[in-house]
């Protein structure tokens, strides 16, 4: 299993993102992240645990899904 600590999104992402880190099927930690038109630079956040997916959504999502540390992620 790769293990992912560090997620960089691609530079021309106009919106802010949930970035979801998922290991083995529960969800590790959310992390916010802003457009780069808010932030002005390329952001870099860090997983709180080590992880091997990361899902991508709108930001917001997670919280309006009931989705948070310990949420079940299935296929």
């Amino acid at each position: 299993t790769n293990i992912i600590d560090t997620f960089e999104p691609m530079i021309n992402t106009y919106i802010d993102l949930d970035v979801i880190w998922v290991r083995d099927g529960r969800v590790a930690g959310v992390s916010r992240l802003p457009a780069i038109t808010k932030s002005g630079t390329v952001m870099t956040v860090s997983s709180p645990e080590p992880a091997n997916t990361v899902i991508e959504v709108n930001a917001g999502w997670a919280e309006r899904n009931g989705i948070g540390v310990g949420s079940e992620i299935r296929e």
